[in-house]
């Protein structure tokens, strides 16, 4: 049995089973920590150095901006988003949806960071229709 794919501005990302059309899915719940014993490539290195679950990017945009902004950099770079994605849609355990984020990752990426300086920064993050808003936009296909 497939999972269905939707298409969006973050690529094509796997989305939940059983919410039937028309339906709201259910509400966003920061992501569970890794399983013990796995290390999927992208499974949230930010969020098992914190030893907390991440905050509501719905809320709380600097404050997750802040929890996967792993040097203080005050930018997210290609794999600090990727791996912010990753526990943000609750992939830490599936090693194909992660590689489907990476890629994700990877198309937008010019489109994010306008300055070309290889991080999104937190004005680019935080910019009206900026990544925050994207990545708010697609929590309801996670």
């Amino acid at each position: 049995q497939s999972t269905p794919v939707q298409s969006g501005a973050l690529g094509s990302l796997p989305i939940a089973q059983g919410v039937p059309a028309g339906v709201a899915p259910p509400p966003y719940s920061p992501a569970a920590p890794p399983v013990c014993g796995q290390s999927p490539q992208y499974a949230g290195d930010a969020h098992a150095q914190s030893g907390g679950l991440p905050p509501d990017i719905r809320v709380a945009k600097n404050e997750w901006f802040d929890f996967f902004d792993r040097d203080r950099s005050n930018g997210l770079d290609r794999r600090e988003l990727t791996s912010a994605l990753v526990v943000t849609f609750r992939a830490q355990a599936d090693g194909a949806r992660q590689a489907s984020i990476a890629s994700a990752v990877d198309s937008v990426w010019a489109i994010f960071d306008l300055d070309r300086n290889g991080v999104v920064t937190r004005n680019e993050f935080s910019r009206p229709d900026g990544l925050a808003d994207t990545i708010i936009a697609n929590l309801h296909f996670a």
